[in-house]
């Protein structure tokens, strides 16, 4: 009895031809099929349909049981998988990146797939060097980059490990966060509701109309708020007014202490200091500072521009030494926790293809980098405001307006003031045109039904259609 079974090889799909042949050969030997005319004959009987009348052509005018075993693998390999341009795979090999959610080995494997055409692997371009050199480039988290730049004797090997273990540190530490912060929520939660079964607190407020009550034993729970036109709570106690203080707290202070040359910045949430909602999007993008490609996020409400030192190190391994100057200024952040300033840079900034001269603040607080306000009209970067209207409300507030019927008037009839001396008139109506007499009749019917026309035997008064 035969060992293991091959199946067929089935084209269109991304398998690969070689690695049929193994798992075929395999086959061979577990079963002792040694001669090349019995693994021409196990090829050919589990190829299957397609494949064998793909054999059948490439071998013509030759028979398939006239070719060798090697010549049609050679054929079909060269036919499914031609060999490309080792300028071509290496052009794909050198510009491959990290993806955004893509794993450290998921991003090794897709290099060593991409290597395989490169032609690595002599004295010259050992694969082991020109994996670590495309892997250290490549890769997304700056903190194991400049963890790994920083090794002296550096192996692809070595490299790896540091980072599948920084990846695997790092996930271990955000399912420890989640964690906490769940059994935190739950056990505030639990108090709060203790707390109002028991007795309500005295600094309990509703949020109908911040009384001191239940919500649900609110007297305006029917009220429509003046501020938002919703129903269930009063202008009073609208949220609406109030988003930009329960959002994330982005605004940025510059205020003056004693010497007028010296500023002291209040940051909300540089540097991931107070994270309200990890949801939120930031806005990055990539600038260019002193020839180094930089990811900065765009932050409206930061008067300067801020770098931690770990990147400035990596932009003056680029560009070489440079001088930092006493800013004179002082950050803080929201909760007056002070960030230690080392100094403040002019750099060279381009974006966009605009290029300016910028100070850049360094501190050696660990975070992103922030593009604040004073870098925004140099490269070109506006404000634009956001008015939002909620069209779902809008038929509910003015549904007189909305509906499909006419209710009709229901006031006092209309008089029409007249000289004493007026004469009726009684024109004639004018003819319509003949595209167009279906639609009007359609028209004058739909006004008829909906009282807006009445239909008269005679009148004293008559005005022409006018179309």
């Amino acid at each position: 009895m035969a060992v293991g079974r091959i199946g067929e090889y089935r084209l269109g799909t991304n398998a690969s031809w070689d690695e049929y042949v193994e798992r075929l050969e395999m086959f061979c030997e577990a079963n002792q099929i040694t001669k090349e005319e019995q693994k021409r004959a196990v090829l050919l009987s589990s190829c299957g349909e397609e494949v064998y009348g793909l054999i059948v052509t490439l071998v013509k005018p030759e028979r398939p049981t006239a070719a060798t075993y090697e010549e049609i693998k050679t054929a079909v390999r060269k036919h499914l998988h031609p060999k490309p341009s080792e300028l071509y795979a290496r052009f794909l090999f050198y510009r491959r990146n990290q993806a955004a959610e893509e794993s450290v080995a998921d991003y090794v494997t897709a290099l060593r797939k991409l290597a395989e055409d490169c032609g690595f692997g002599s004295a010259q371009l050992p694969l082991d060097v020109m994996m670590r050199d495309r892997f250290l480039c490549g890769l997304r988290n700056e903190g194991v980059q400049q963890r790994l730049l920083a090794e002296h004797s550096l192996t692809f090997k070595v490299a790896y490990d540091l980072a599948t273990t920084a990846e695997a540190t790092a996930k271990q530490q955000r399912d420890i966060r989640k964690h906490g912060r769940y059994e935190t929520d739950c056990q505030e939660m639990v108090q709060a509701t203790r707390a109002k079964q028991d007795t309500p607190a005295e600094g309990s407020s509703c949020y109908r109309c911040n009384g001191k009550h239940a919500p649900h034993l609110c007297r305006f729970r029917k009220a429509t708020c003046f501020n938002c036109k919703r129903v269930g709570h009063i202008a009073k106690a609208c949220r609406s007014k109030d988003d930009c203080r329960t959002a994330r707290k982005t605004a940025y202070e510059q205020k003056k202490k004693g010497d007028k040359s010296k500023g002291v910045y209040e940051m909300s949430a540089l540097f991931s200091l107070c994270e309200v909602n990890e949801q939120e999007q930031k806005f990055m993008v990539q600038v260019t500072i002193e020839g180094q490609e930089v990811p900065m996020e765009v932050d409206s409400g930061a008067s300067c521009s801020i770098v931690s030192e770990d990147t400035f190190r990596v932009v003056e391994r680029n560009h070489g030494k440079i001088p930092l100057q006493d800013s004179g200024t002082t950050i803080v952040t929201w909760s007056k926790e002070a960030l230690p300033v080392l100094g403040q840079a002019s750099v060279l900034v381009e974006f966009k293809g605009r290029k300016a001269k910028l100070p850049l603040l360094v501190v050696q607080k660990q975070g992103n980098s922030l593009i604040g306000r004073n870098w925004f009209n140099p490269l070109g970067i506006g404000l634009r405001g956001i008015q939002q209207v909620n069209v779902e409300d809008v038929p509910s507030r003015f549904p007189e307006v909305f509906r499909r019927d006419l209710p009709g008037f229901n006031g006092p009839p209309v008089h029409i003031e007249l000289k004493d001396d007026a004469q009726p008139v009684f024109l004639k109506s004018r003819p319509v045109p003949l595209a167009l007499k279906d639609d009007v009749a359609n028209e004058v019917d739909r006004l008829v039904q909906q009282g807006v026309w009445e239909p008269v035997s005679y009148s004293n008064w008559a005005t022409p259609l006018v179309v």
